[in-house]
């Protein structure tokens, strides 16, 4: 019977030990850049509240008539500006270094496991968050897979996931809702009273994304350890 979420394309190998298909592949760079940007990330989501919050203040003096739309300072205006755009690079680089990540992630627990065990591929372990309404499940399926794969390679079917997993994909799902809802609010600001409710909205996104980060970071440096020390006992059986 076919695979449930493998594509048709999908080839299957005949190797069920991992040990002459895909070779294990050391992902410690790409971990430790990853940790990096996901502390930066939640570094600049938390820069980004404080300045949300100044601006807020603000722009209550405005609707209180205390200071005019127009006169907003100028030191706020280049911070608001600059975590702006820090934001925007680093979100897009932790997109592309993460999508890496996954896929070596991936790669690593079918060398692991042996294919034969998987489910999702390495590509598709990717490719699925770019997919309409699949990208709502197969995402966590395949992180989980991986994450049971490399915590007990001999017996992926009945190995344990961890908690962290699907807090990780509810935060992932609530932080996009978020910062779609931010966004439309941004778009209809006609005066101080909408750019304050827009705040409060990116204020939302932000503190859901610092927490996403952090889940994020739990679940990178315990799966790259996990496969670190399965690839240890491997290597230790065949001596």
């Amino acid at each position: 019977m076919d695979q449930p979420y493998q594509p048709p394309d999908a080839e299957l190998t005949h190797v069920d030990d991992g040990t002459r298909g895909r070779v294990f592949r050391d992902a410690t760079t790409l971990t430790r850049t990853a940790t990096g940007l996901l502390l930066a990330g939640a570094a600049t989501s938390a820069a980004a509240i404080v300045v949300y919050l100044v601006q807020n203040i603000v722009l209550g003096e405005v609707v209180a008539g205390m200071r005019d739309y127009d006169d907003m300072p100028f030191p706020l205006l280049i911070a608001m500006m600059g975590i702006g755009l820090l934001q925007l690079l680093v979100t897009l680089a932790t997109y592309i270094v993460i999508g890496m990540w996954l896929y070596r992630m991936c790669w690593n627990a079918h060398s692991l496991a042996g294919t034969r065990q998987m489910t999702v591929t390495p590509r598709w372990s990717v490719l699925w968050y770019f997919i309409p309404f699949a990208n709502l499940w197969m995402p966590f399926v395949a992180m989980r897979e991986t994450w049971k794969a490399s915590a007990a390679p001999h017996d992926v079917a009945n190995a344990r996931s961890h908690p962290i997993i699907p807090l990780w994909w509810t935060l992932w799902l609530v932080t996009g809702v978020l910062s779609w809802a931010a966004m439309r609010t941004g778009l209809t600001v006609a005066d101080a009273q909408d750019e304050i409710d827009g705040n409060i909205a990116m204020l939302a996104s932000d503190a859901s994304n610092i927490l996403l980060s952090l889940a994020l970071l739990f679940i990178v440096r315990r799966l790259w350890r996990m496969q670190q020390d399965a690839r240890v006992r491997r290597a230790s059986r065949e001596v």
